[in-house]
């Protein structure tokens, strides 16, 4: 029986766990990608739950005359934060490269 190769310098170089343990700024990138990805899943239930409950506190206590106004005007401001918060994470991994 024979003992297995010790692993050399260069077998190491090819795992790109390891490559990342050498190139922290790699590593905080793809971190900041999956932020990224985590918060755009969290902002699209956030929005759906937010928009339930809005449309019925909208449809409870405002007239039916002014009603879509209300809804349009929650969902434009829903939309333009959603929107500011991705895009200073895409600005700050820009930046990075």
């Amino acid at each position: 029986m024979t003992d297995p190769e010790p692993m050399s310098e260069d077998h190491d170089s090819h795992d790109p766990a390891i490559a990342l343990l050498d190139d922290p700024e790699a590593a905080r990138r793809y971190l900041m990608w999956a932020a990224v990805a985590l918060l755009s899943v969290l902002a699209v239930v956030a929005t759906v739950r937010v928009y339930t409950g809005a449309s019925q506190a909208i449809g409870r206590f405002v007239a039916y005359e002014y009603r879509a106004l209300f809804q349009a005007g929650f969902n434009l401001a829903v939309l333009l934060l959603a929107v500011a918060g991705i895009s200073r994470l895409l600005r700050r991994l820009q930046a990075a490269t």
